[in-house]
């Protein structure tokens, strides 16, 4: 089981690419490159800390679905600029999407739990795991069964914040395969760019 540091250490990454990355990236001179920047200072310490407390094979895999997310946060912000939504816009939606991202689970989780155990699709579980990727780095990479938490579920004192930990099997998604469907998503985000309408001069 890892450590409660590198599972806090991976969520404060997580957090300032989700914010970090987009405002940088939406900046049209030297937004990706300054955007590349951050998340590799932000990716590389967390490699670093993570080495330290968890060895090498738990932070790679920790690492793995945040640099995914990173791209993603860029490519989305840039494709949002390049469709004509001002820099503060595209950063601001960005981000919101990204942490959005972040807490899904949390978040979906009235959607799928609107009754007793067993009345919600296994498949809708499994997406809002899948497209969160904390729960690919911390659940998936570090091990850390947050969604079966006390502070999540509460145990039998409380509903908590979550309950699909409690009544579905949820698996973590790997982390290498959410790392590589952010990454994917971030690069058609940038190519969809290059097909944006050409804005013209007033």
């Amino acid at each position: 089981m890892a450590t409660p540091a590198a599972a806090v250490l991976a969520c404060a990454s997580a957090v300032v690419l989700a914010v970090g990355v987009p405002a940088l990236a939406s900046r049209r001179s030297g937004g990706l490159r300054k955007a590349g920047i951050l998340g590799g200072l932000v990716l590389g310490s967390l490699l670093l800390a993570g080495i330290a407390l968890e060895g090498p094979d738990r932070a790679f895999r920790a690492l793995l679905p945040l640099a995914g997310f990173s791209a993603a946060a860029a490519g989305g912000s840039r494709w949002l600029a390049a469709w004509g939504a001002p820099r503060a816009a595209a950063a601001g939606l960005a981000a919101l999407a990204g942490c959005a991202l972040l807490v899904l689970p949390f978040l979906g989780d009235p959607l799928v739990e609107p009754g007793p155990p067993g009345k919600s699709s296994p498949a809708s579980v499994e997406a809002l795991l899948g497209f969160s990727p904390l729960a690919a780095s911390v659940g998936g990479g570090l091990g850390v069964d947050y969604l079966r938490a006390p502070l999540a579920y509460g145990g039998p004192r409380g509903p908590g914040l979550s309950r699909i930990g409690a009544f579905h099997p949820c698996p973590y998604p790997d982390p290498a395969r959410s790392g590589a469907r952010f990454a994917i998503a971030g690069v058609v985000f940038l190519l969809l760019c290059g097909v944006a309408p050409v804005r013209r001069a007033a």
